[in-house]
């Protein structure tokens, strides 16, 4: 329910950068639009960390260690879509495929990305994996870079960009290779997610350093030379620090689900959460002061607000669940949100959605998200239950109160 609430948090942020006039885009209405929209991107690396910590948690109930090389495969397949999708946004939307040259690079990227994606695949499964398949997959990805480096220089940046799906991925290999040991004391993982945000403006001082550029975009932003776009929007410090401070709090959530207890405590959450979010509001006029003084405060305060609004709405995202039609709606956009995340992006910022660029009022614009987010959640349906009619949800055994009764299954989808 959580991560379809942010898929539709997305859906408000994407629609209105592509889509609104820039004269429209002022006032309240554009403060909204940020704070709801904004929300987005820590939701969704927040409940990868959240997903994570109970698949630690189910593990363990059964006497198994975590799945670690599992996790880390699993986590790198995410960074692999991640280019993919940067390939794909070269090519269709920024006209890659009306040239020839540009083929001689995007097929061989393409081939050995897909080879390696399902190589990753079958890592995660424990399945053998072919030496002409690790080979071929290789091949691919040399004898694309190479026709990029000589043909399409210019496009280096667009196309090695750390964006979000990189973000999540890494996050998720990272965390779930080296901290699957703190998964019974929470503490650390709390530790860990502060230690990352507040380590942020050390690493933003840092980079590149003598790291190549593409590798140091994972760790941190710098200012870019004149003329340059940034390589990363969603490097590590500070972003992992939210699959941290989920997994540590999928260990809470699991336990109190396990006592028949879990309504209540998002519910105290939820009021945690709302004075933490208010108190961290950068609003304030004392907080502003604060900042200015402290800047180094700036990416903590940050991630304790956005954790703190995480929690507020978790507690209305689990009686939401009661609301048929809603329900649906949410839990259909939340299980298949990859693919949701893929698609929208046409219909955002790609060719689907230039006749509307940056030409609507909020009016219109309103009734175009509606209609978008409408369509991504049939669409989401047919991907999680192709033309079958899904069942009806079952009465929500936590909110019942049944302590002896499963919990609904986590979906695996990131």
């Amino acid at each position: 329910m959580l991560r379809g609430l942010a898929v539709v948090f997305m859906l408000v942020l994407h629609t209105a950068h592509g889509w609104l006039a820039p004269a429209v885009r002022v006032g309240a209405a554009e403060t909204v639009i940020r704070t709801v929209g904004g929300m987005a991107a820590p939701l969704f690396l927040w409940l990868s960390g959240v997903s994570l910590g109970l698949r630690w948690r189910l593990r363990a109930a059964r006497g198994l260690d975590p799945d670690v090389r599992g996790e880390l495969a699993r986590g790198l397949q995410l960074v692999v879509l991640g280019y993919l999708l940067r390939v794909q946004m070269w090519m269709v939307d920024g006209g890659g495929a009306l040239q020839l040259a540009a083929w001689r690079a995007a097929l061989p990227l393409v081939a050995g990305e897909l080879a390696l994606y399902v190589v990753l695949g079958r890592v995660a499964r424990r399945k053998p994996v072919s030496p002409a398949l690790l080979a071929g997959a290789a091949l691919g990805v040399v004898v694309g870079m190479q026709q990029l480096v000589s043909g399409f220089p210019a496009r280096l940046d667009g196309l090695l960009r750390v964006d979000v799906l990189q973000a999540i991925g890494a996050s998720l290999a990272l965390v779930g290779a080296t901290a699957h040991r703190l998964h019974e004391r929470p503490v650390w993982l709390y530790v860990c997610g502060a230690v990352t945000a507040c380590l942020t403006p050390v690493m933003r001082e840092w980079v590149p350093g003598p790291l190549p550029e593409p590798l140091a975009a994972y760790l941190a932003q710098w200012t870019p030379a004149a003329g340059r776009q940034p390589l990363t929007m969603f490097p590590l410090f500070p972003w992992m620090s939210y699959v941290f401070l989920g997994a540590a709090l999928a260990h809470l959530w699991g336990a109190r689900a396990a006592q028949g207890r879990l309504a209540s405590t998002l519910a105290w959450g939820a009021a945690l959460g709302a004075l933490l979010g208010f108190v961290s509001w950068e609003g304030h006029r004392w907080m502003f002061t604060l900042l200015a003084e402290l800047p180094a405060a700036n990416q903590p305060l940050r991630v304790l607000h956005r954790v703190a609004l995480g929690m507020l709405l978790a507690a209305p995202a689990l009686w939401l669940y009661r609301v048929p039609g809603l329900s649906r709606l949410l839990l259909n956009l939340g299980g298949a949100s990859l693919l949701v995340y893929w698609v929208h992006l046409e219909f955002a910022f790609g060719r689907a959605g230039i006749p509307i660029r940056r030409s609507l009022e909020l009016g219109t614009w309103g009734l175009g998200l509606v209609a978008l987010t409408l369509a991504m959640a049939g669409l989401a349906a047919l991907r999680l239950h192709g033309f079958r009619r899904p069942e009806t949800p079952a009465k929500n055994p936590i909110l019942a109160g049944n302590s002896s009764a499963s919990a609904p299954p986590v979906n695996s989808e990131t």
